[in-house]
């Protein structure tokens, strides 16, 4: 929001104080860097002073903070309003711009020079961008090199701006550049400009007048003696390590002559630096941290190369590392085709960036358009195009007041990543390929192809928050009291002062871990055998022990720890780092940010499913806060404490929601939030629509009334099929029944919606999910009004089927995402206004309970209901010792009792002082893995077995009959194994709880690299599997199998890769040590709880175990290790697909998701696919 709108905000915040708003559920004050800002392009510099000031004011009104000018090449017929670059009369103009955007509270930034690439007239050839040219002379057996101009111009230059670009690399021709350009600046004062920008490193360069000295001084050795190495020639090792020291040359000439020049230069003129380092061939983690303000780039459609928030995280961890306030992207960069991207979609877009840790969106971007050019107006070539003459721009304010809420949040406190993760750039550096690597954003396999990449995706995946960090960043920017845990992929070159840098940080606290192994090698050429001896000095001075039965290699080393070994889960499982489990569930990103006073947390769901139930956090708290971004509601969560000390937060997530928690470490002041539980079935809104047009183009289709929901462009008003623009929706209703409040869900939009109950404005829906809390509504004579907005894609489509000539700007004129030239004419018509069908929701108790344990009974995880003909049983033989009951129960038919049990080799096991103190509920024996350790290794002979439901298909497999019963009859479940029991046989009181829900023969089978992993029966029963038919490219389902499937749900990933679609938990799976057996089946009634409370589990994982030693039991939930999960499958499996038995470590069978969190309920959602390479 502009300085008015803020100032409106501001109004309001006494009143809602008044009405009890506590200041603990406040949103921090919308500012200029808090709100999102855009590219501003100035066509041709065609501007004037009346339009730039109406565009400001419209861009303020909108939610804009801020703008970045930037002067690109023209449109054809206004030559004559061109304003050449840097003339005087350009500076008025941008002095005018400058002045409005400071009187409307916004901000201005601008690179320091048009279009991209440095350069222009004031660039001799002599500073201009060169190359590195090596010719042979074969007679007399030499090589000869120098520095070539390419010819390589400024990209898309503005009339005036026009030249040679830069050498970026050369000192001095950077300093002629920015002495001459600061020159033409001097009549802008002091702070106008909030940031220098300098754009995606598209400089073709790969060598410099300069090169051969720097090399000289700084690699200790001369270049030109080595120059056929450079040509790939002689021994691969030796071309290697030279390319290597020569790349590690031209990215120091990079950071100390282009960037950080840069930056002293805008800090000079009371200015900021704003960098994009991707595209060049230095370190990308230094050159973005020598920049005040980091800027990543999404670039192209969501889940693409281009856009992977991975390769977004190298900017966020130079800010997070080098102690910058603010990462900035440039956002929406061909998010998709002109015309067609969605609010919808933007919100996805920032939201990916958010959780890669960017907080200042920079959309890309917004053309200045006189108001007397015809419609679409003036435009720049790459989408996404936002601007006042797009039909999205209704209710774009909606979006950047969302941004501006999450933005608020973000940029305030400090990053609380607990890992740092290492980027062995020497790695990439020494590629024998080549001359220059380029580190871009388009084609990023030099990160993906590499262990770190791996790495980065696993701890991504997992819920690990993480920075990457370079070598400069640990030794200039990590302190050593910050005692991190400092991660190190397999490395093959590391220099021998990063890797003593390590050392030092683990001594004064910080815990390295390396992966594999120790670095294998020095990079570069230069004194090669001396630094290969201190690499090799200073690995022998640290003293591994022998592998844990986890295969994890440690040494203490003063204060901290050194860990060595092959998974990296196990790894931060040692080290103890946290992870947020929010991620387990589908689709949920997740970033966190300390606070004074406790913590906050943005949370993304672009999932499928509806995320429900207690969700632990990986920090304490007191009291926990939902914010809602969207709507800006806010409230105090439902909030429990595990035994850790960690916080459960009970939450109702659905499919494309995004949320803020807000943390506190002591009570919280405010009204609690409203959680939305639907009671009953929705009903359809029913009856007749009045449809009315009210503001868009190129002609308002006619008004009509309609009883049925389709797009507006099936109807045969002929100006309804090219018509962008708002449609008004109204119809009258009478509550559907007795509820004291409802949901209206609209359902499907296109493409965003204003909603209107009553005459009372109930909020702009602009992304998914499109329903909003209507609270009470009247019996009788309600009136709805929804007004849809459409996009401008049938507008276009007509203009260019009608071949009206608006693409007439110069230089690339308009091109689609493939990079032809646009033409719209052979697209379908989009699907247009209120599609639904509109559902009215039932809510209990106004929209929502404070309580959600009072959910209805047979409600599921996802908080839909079981179907009605699920019986549903009390089990007097199930009781709670403090309560005298239990959950209820109802019976699963076709279901058997799997048990598998494995032999456990005695000498896997070290004692248990071997192993570190662990900050978890556990420490109180020292370190509970070890402690199990010692029990279940005390003899060889000694075995761990699980007990697991598996469904079979009617007449797939036939088990003789119970003892007591038949199959489908109701049996007693005992209680919960509780650990002040001192059980002599856990076997004999094992829960028989099932793994899964009602639809289990709806099983997906994972496919691996796109080979199905076909199902793998048990021993003796049914016969191996061919692949199921394909559903989809990453699915498979087993409905329609290819052979009959015997036991379709083993969830287990060594004996079958299937997984049903939902997976009830599991809240008492225990693990029993006793004679070792073969797999058996035990044919029980399989139940399903109804209701699970916190009582009906168990709550410790060890029986009195320091004092009686009889049995260890845990509290399980399905699928909670890595490939071993919870079943440890030895010899169940037959022909080729056999399961293949693994060594028992802990990360498998006492991973934290098993053993670590004590009083672990039954709240999994499903098994946790990240693990499964889904």
């Amino acid at each position: 929001m502009g300085a008015l709108s803020r100032a409106l905000a501001l109004l309001v915040l006494p009143a809602q104080v008044a009405l009890g708003q506590s200041a603990d559920l406040a949103w921090p004050e919308a500012t200029q860097q808090s709100e999102p800002w855009t590219r501003w392009w100035w066509m041709g510099s065609a501007v004037d002073r009346e339009n730039l000031t109406a565009e400001l004011e419209t861009l303020a009104a909108a939610g804009f903070g801020g703008v970045e000018v930037t002067s690109i090449y023209g449109v054809r017929g206004y030559e004559h309003a061109f304003v050449p670059y840097l003339s005087d009369r350009w500076l008025d103009l941008l002095l005018h711009a400058a002045a409005e955007a400071r009187r409307l509270g916004m901000g201005l930034d601008m690179p320091p020079g048009s279009g991209w690439r440095l350069g222009g007239p004031s660039v001799p050839r002599e500073d201009a961008s060169a190359s590195l040219h090596i010719e042979a002379d074969t007679v007399r057996g030499v090589y000869v090199a120098d520095a070539r101009p390419l010819g390589d111009k400024v990209k898309r230059p503005a009339p005036g701006g026009e030249g040679y670009a830069i050498d970026p690399f050369s000192r001095l021709a950077v300093r002629h550049y920015l002495d001459a350009y600061g020159g033409r600046l001097k009549a802008i004062p002091s702070g106008t400009i909030r940031a220098f920008f300098h754009d995606s490193f598209e400089y073709t360069g790969t060598g410099s007048a300069e090169l051969f000295e720097m090399f000289r001084r700084r690699r200790g050795y001369d270049l030109r003696r080595y120059l056929r190495f450079l040509l790939g020639e002689g021994d691969p090792d030796v071309v290697a390590r030279v390319k290597s020291d020569y790349r590690e040359t031209m990215d120091e000439m990079l950071l100390d002559h282009l960037l950080r020049p840069l930056t002293a230069w805008a800090h000079e003129r009371g200015s900021r630096s704003r960098n994009q380092a991707h595209g060049s061939p230095g370190n990308l983690l230094d050159l973005y941290a020598a920049s005040d303000i980091p800027e990543t780039e999404l670039f192209g459609p969501l889940g693409g190369t281009d856009s992977d928030p991975l390769i977004s995280k190298f900017a966020s961890s130079a800010a997070h590392v080098a102690g910058r306030g603010l990462t900035s992207a440039e956002t929406g960069t061909w998010l998709g085709e002109h015309f067609t991207v969605t609010l919808d979609q933007l919100k996805q877009a920032v939201d990916q960036l958010f959780v890669s840790g960017v907080n200042h969106v920079i959309y890309h971007g917004t053309a200045y358009s006189p108001r007397e050019a015809a419609w679409p107006g003036w435009l720049f070539y790459a989408s996404t195009d936002l601007n006042p003459r797009d039909a999205l721009w209704r209710d774009l304010p909606a979006l950047n007041r969302y941004i501006a809420r999450v933005q608020s949040i973000l940029q305030s406190g400090q990053p609380d990543n607990d890992v740092l993760l290492y980027w062995p750039v020497y790695d990439n550096w020494h590629d024998t390929t080549g001359l220059r690597l380029s580190f871009a954003v388009h084609q990023p396999s030099w990160f993906h192809q590499k262990p770190v990449g791996a790495v980065a995706r696993e701890l991504w995946q997992a819920g690990y928050g993480f920075d990457y960090v370079s070598d400069r960043l640990l030794r200039d920017n990590v302190s050593a009291s910050e005692r991190r845990t400092i991660l190190v992929p397999r490395t093959d070159h590391m220099p021998v002062e990063t890797f003593v840098r390590l050392l030092d940080l683990a001594r004064a606290g910080a815990t390295v871990i390396f992966v594999e192994r120790l670095p294998a090698d020095v990079p570069g050429l230069a004194q090669l055998q001396e630094r290969r001896r201190r690499l090799e000095d200073a690995k022998r001075r640290l003293t591994l022990g022998q592998a844990d039965w986890n295969g994890v290699r440690w040494a203490v080393v003063e204060k901290g720890r050194v860990l060595v070994g092959d998974r990296v889960e196990s790894l931060l499982c040692a080290a103890g780092v946290r992870r947020e489990r929010i991620v387990d569930h589908p689709g949920v990103r997740v970033i966190r940010r300390t606070r004074e006073g406790g913590h906050h947390y943005f949370i993304s769901h672009t999932g499928s499913t509806t995320l429900e139930g207690w969700v632990p956090l990986a920090v304490s708290a007191s009291a926990v806060a939902i914010m809602d971004p969207a709507s800006g509601r806010t409230g105090i969560a439902r909030l429990r404490t595990r035994k850790d000390g960690a916080a459960e937060v009970y939450l109702r997530l659905e499919p494309g929601a995004s949320i803020i928690l807000r943390s506190f470490d002591r009570p919280a002041a405010g009204a609690p939030w409203r959680y939305r539980r639907p009671v009953g079935a929705a009903v359809e809104l029913r009856g007749t629509w009045s449809v009315s047009f009210l503001a868009g183009g190129p002609v308002l289709p006619a008004s009509f009334r309609t009883d049925t929901l389709v797009s507006w462009t099936e109807r045969e008003d002929s100006e309804a099929g090219r018509f962008a623009g708002t449609a008004r929706y109204t119809i009258r209703f009478d509550a559907p029944g007795e509820a004291s409040a409802y949901l209206l869900d609209l359902g499907r939009v296109a493409e965003s919606a204003r909603v209107r109950l009553n005459g009372e404005d109930l909020g702009i829906l602009f992304a998914r999910p499109f329903n909003v809390d209507l609270g009470r509504v009247r019996r009788s004579g309600n009136e709805l009004q929804i007004e849809v907005t459409n996009l401008s894609a049938n507008r276009i489509r007509d203009l260019d089927l009608r071949g009206v000539p608006w693409k007439v700007f110069e230089d690339i004129n308009f091109v689609g995402l493939d990079y032809k030239p646009f033409d719209a004419s052979g697209w379908p018509l989009q699907a247009s206004g209120l599609l639904g069908p509109v559902r009215l929701q039932p809510l209990a108790d106004g929209g929502g309970s404070t309580d959600p344990g009072a959910m209805p009974r047979g409600t599921r995880f996802d908080g839909s209901r079981a179907p009605p003909a699920a019986r549903q049983h009390g089990l007097p033989g199930h009781r709670d010792r403090r309560h005298g009951h239990g959950p209820e129960l109802h019976v699963r038919r076709h279901e058997v009792l799997l048990g598998v049990q494995q032999l456990v080799p005695g000498d896997l096991f070290p004692g248990v002082g071997r192993l570190p103190p662990h900050d978890r509920a556990e420490r109180g024996f020292g370190h509970l893995p070890a402690l199990v350790q010692r029990l279940a290794g005390a003899d060889a002979r000694d075995q761990v077995g699980v007990l697991l439901h598996v469904r079979v298909r009617p007449g797939g497999l036939r088990v003789p009959a119970p003892r007591r019963g038949a199959l489908d009859d109701r049996v007693a479940v005992r209680p919960a194994v509780r650990a002040d029991d001192p059980l002599g046989d856990v076997r004999r009181r094992a829960v028989d709880l099932a793994a899964h829900r009602k639809h289990v023969h709806a099983v997906r089978v994972l496919e691996v690299d796109r080979e199905v992993i076909v199902d793998v029966p048990v021993r003796g029963i049914g016969a191996p599997l061919t692949p199921a038919h394909a559903d989809g490219l990453h699915w498979m389902r087993a409905e329609r199998p290819v052979r009959h499937v015997d036991v379709v749900d083993v969830l287990l990933h060594d004996v079958v890769s299937r997984q049903p679609r939902e997976v009830e938990p599991v809240p008492d799976l225990p693990l029993d040590v006793g004679p070792l057996r073969l797999p058996r089946l035990h044919p029980q009634t399989a139940l399903v709880p109804i209701n699970l409370g916190r009582d009906d589990v168990a709550d410790g994982a060890v029986v009195d175990a320091l004092h009686r030693r009889p049995v260890t039991c845990v509290v399980a939930p399905l699928c909670s290790g890595h490939d071993g999960e919870a079943l440890l499958g030895g010899e169940i499996g037959r022909g080729d697909h056999g399961a293949h038995l693994h060594r028992i470590h802990r990360h498998r069978l006492l991973h934290e998701d098993v053993l670590a969190r004590l009083d672990r309920r039954g709240e999994v959602s499903g098994a946790e696919r990240r693990r499964r390479r889904e």
